[in-house]
C-alpha cells in the first residue's frame, strides 16, 4: 500500500523527491525497504501539495494473516501521527474490534471525525437496493423473472452487511 500511495502521489509531481530516487538502490540489490523507511518516503512525497487526499476504503477487508492489518494499521498511525497538515485520510471499515482500538486514537483530535453508518443502516440498505434495482434494469438483467430479481435484491442487502 505505502509503494502504491509513494508511485501515485509521485505521478502528479512535477520533480521527484530525493527519498524515491533512493528507493533505486533498494531494487539494484535486489531488496525492498522497511515500512518505517515508506512511511517517511511517503510522508516527503507529500510535500509540495496544498493538499493530498488517500481513501483507504475496507480496512477490514486486510488480511489478518501475518498481522498484515495490524502493520498496516501501525503504518496509518505513524504518519497520521507525524501530522503533516496538508495529508487528509478517509479510512472506510466495518465496525471490527482490532481496527476500532487503532483508529480510536487518531480520530480523538477536534479536527478528525468518525461517522458510523450502522446508525443508518436502514437507509444505506435501501440505497444499495435503489443500486440494485438500477443493475437489475439493464439488459442483461431485463430476462430474469421477478421473483428471482426480488430474492437476489434480499439476499444481496443482507450480505452487504450495510457496505
Amino acid at each position: 500500500m505505502l509503494c502504491s500511495l509513494i508511485k501515485q502521489i509521485c505521478c502528479r509531481r512535477p520533480n521527484t523527491p530525493q527519498s524515491v530516487e533512493f528507493l533505486t538502490e533498494y531494487k539494484e540489490k535486489g531488496h525492498r525497504p522497511d515500512r518505517k523507511t515508506l512511511e517517511n518516503i511517503l510522508l516527503d512525497t507529500i510535500h509540495g501539495f496544498s493538499r493530498v487526499y488517500v481513501i483507504l476504503d475496507a480496512l477490514d477487508e486486510c488480511p489478518n494473516e501475518n498481522d498484515e492489518r495490524g502493520k498496516l494499521l501501525d503504518s496509518l498511525g505513524r504518519i497520521i501521527n507525524k501530522g503533516s497538515p496538508n495529508l487528509h485520510f478517509l479510512c472506510t471499515s466495518r465496525r471490527i474490534s482490532d481496527i476500532d482500538a487503532a483508529l480510536e486514537p487518531m480520530t480523538s483530535s477536534p479536527s478528525n471525525i468518525t461517522i458510523d453508518l450502522s446508525a443508518r443502516k436502514e437507509a444505506v440498505d435501501r440505497d444499495i437496493g435503489l443500486h440494485i434495482d438500477n443493475t437489475f434494469d439493464t439488459i442483461p438483467f431485463k430476462s430474469w423473472p421477478s421473483d428471482i430479481k426480488a430474492e437476489a435484491k434480499v439476499a444481496l442487502i443482507e450480505k452487504a452487511d450495510g457496505m
